[in-house]
């Protein structure tokens, strides 16, 4: 939804559940933070204007894919275990998580909403492929991935649902 330049969208009903019991939690800066008292989504109420979220979004802004890529593996390893597989991560940013699993044995896959980092993430891998168009446009097939990571994501939208993460995961069965 497109919003006059500056202004923020107050919204009236939850995101996931469309409940309407909205309580206020706390402040951080001039951001409200709100938890839906049906089903414990937490979010900015009101949500960032289209220029905040352009900002965020935008490259120098980008935190996506930077995680510590070790200890990010280390975690996925003690919950799926020692065995190797294939790997997708969306909001993968410059590749740095993927380039680290593809080291270590992973068959990574990233996406990534920016042509410009997308393309930086594919350089930094060897046979892994990385992605730019939106979710639903990859032709991905259901049980192709062990894992899948969503790091840094839903903070960067405005309702987690429309974003294709989180609609396309829903539909997706992991091993």
């Amino acid at each position: 939804m497109t919003q006059p330049p500056g202004e923020r969208h107050t919204v009236k009903a939850c995101h996931v559940c469309e409940g309407t019991r909205i309580y206020y939690l706390f402040s951080a800066a001039d951001y409200r933070v709100v938890r839906c008292d049906d089903c414990g989504l937490i979010f900015q109420n009101p949500q960032p204007s289209d220029e905040e979220l352009a900002r965020i979004q935008s490259d120098d802004a980008s935190t996506a894919g930077k995680t510590a890529g070790a200890d990010d593996l280390q975690k996925i390893s003690r919950y799926h275990g020692a065995l190797r597989g294939r790997l997708l991560q969306i909001g993968c940013g410059d590749g740095e998580f993927l380039a680290s699993a593809e080291a270590a044995g992973w068959d990574v896959t990233g996406i990534d909403s920016s042509p410009e980092r997308a393309e930086r993430a594919q350089r930094r891998l060897k046979s892994g492929r990385v992605h730019h168009h939106p979710l639903p446009q990859l032709g991905l097939e259901s049980e192709q991935f062990e894992v899948c990571v969503v790091s840094d994501i839903l903070a960067r939208v405005r309702s987690p649902l429309e974003s294709c993460a989180c609609w396309w995961l829903r539909r997706w069965r992991f091993r």
